[in-house]
């Protein structure tokens, strides 16, 4: 239920009250027909009810009014239950801090859990403890929250733990003021598991373009010596000494070879994740 505004109230107020002291009179003047006395008492019972009247009418507007703000303190009230329940129970942490300070108002348990403060470490500490302007990593100029921005942000981020462990973290950071503090609330999700997958994939590609590289050339230089002076053996007449020299060379290209293969082997064993 919408109530009328003061304004729309005293303005109804007015207009109705000076209608009533206008029609009262001329029908209080033409019941009396010029009988003063009579004229006074009607006048009197007149005010009497203009007052009972309006009374009656403050009584109802007062009782509305009382009416819809215990119901918006009941919504209120179950709006805030809900938010405290979802605050709590979120698998997720979530912070609530000054925006202007950057101090902690309140922390769930799985803030407490992940970062390994307490709630009491955590209320009245600067969120930039956690999340620092250094930790940003995805490219994401609006990561840079300035105090007094109301835009919501996301992107990753590393945070650091109580034990001084980093971790990466995606979070969403939304301006929510609470009991008229200008606050954010900061949701972070652990992917901390996933940022270190990609990272061994990046590792394990480089490694690959290094075996694709040592294939392309190192492997070649001493496979083709090897070739050359196989035909060499097979298709030219020699001597004693020009075989052992050849034998030697093809020793040493072997040796070359077998050193880039056992390279190559080191470089493409799996690595733990």
């Amino acid at each position: 239920m919408k109530l009328p505004s003061a304004l729309t109230i005293t303005l109804l107020y007015v207009a109705l009250g000076l209608l009533w002291i206008h029609f009262s009179d001329a029908w209080v003047s033409n019941l009396a027909a010029g009988d003063t006395e009579l004229e006074h008492k009607l006048q009197e019972y007149k005010g009497y009810f203009y007052v009972l009247t309006t009374g009656l009418l403050l009584l109802i507007l007062v009782r509305s009014h009382d009416a819809v703000q215990e119901k918006q303190l009941k919504a209120l009230g179950r709006s805030e239950q809900q938010y405290r329940a979802l605050f709590e129970a979120s698998p997720m942490p979530v912070f609530i801090y000054d925006a202007d300070t950057g101090n902690i108002v309140q922390a769930n348990d799985a803030a407490v859990q992940l970062y390994q403060y307490s709630t009491q470490e955590l209320v009245g500490m600067s969120i930039w403890q956690i999340v620092g302007p250094e930790g940003m990593v995805s490219v994401d100029e609006r990561l840079d929250i300035q105090p007094g921005q109301d835009e919501h942000v996301r992107g990753i981020r590393r945070h650091t733990r109580k034990d001084g462990e980093v971790l990466y973290a995606f979070t969403q950071d939304i301006p929510f003021d609470v009991d008229a503090m200008h606050t954010r609330v900061l949701i972070a999700n652990d992917i901390t598991r996933q940022m270190l997958y990609i990272e061994a994939i990046e590792k394990q590609n480089e490694k690959l373009n290094r075996i694709s590289f040592a294939q392309s050339h190192k492997v070649r230089s001493p496979l083709a010596s090897i070739m050359g002076l196989t035909n060499l053996l097979n298709e030219t007449a020699i001597n004693a000494e020009e075989y052992r020299t050849i034998l030697a060379q093809l020793t040493e290209a072997c040796t070359k070879l077998d050193d880039v293969i056992r390279e190559i082997d080191s470089d493409a064993r799996p690595q733990a994740v």
